[in-house]
């Protein structure tokens, strides 16, 4: 899980085992926005990358919600 924004410095990345359906990623900023996307890793190497979903957290009108994510 890639969450990056527009200054490296507040870029968060996050692996999980393939048995983990949902997961919370920590220490985002608020006020900060981030393109998130995730991919799938195997033996075989790096999957490819989803669409990117663009998040702004505390933001009372986030550019898009996790319910919408597709």
């Amino acid at each position: 899980i890639w969450c990056l924004a527009n200054d490296t410095q507040l870029h968060v990345n996050k692996s999980v085992d393939a048995t983990i359906r949902s997961v919370v990623v920590g220490g985002l900023q608020t006020g900060v926005q981030y393109r998130v996307e995730v991919a799938a890793g195997t033996s075989a190497g790096l999957g490819v990358r989803s669409k990117p979903q663009l998040i702004i957290l505390g933001n009372p009108h986030p550019l898009q919600t996790w319910g919408q994510m597709k």
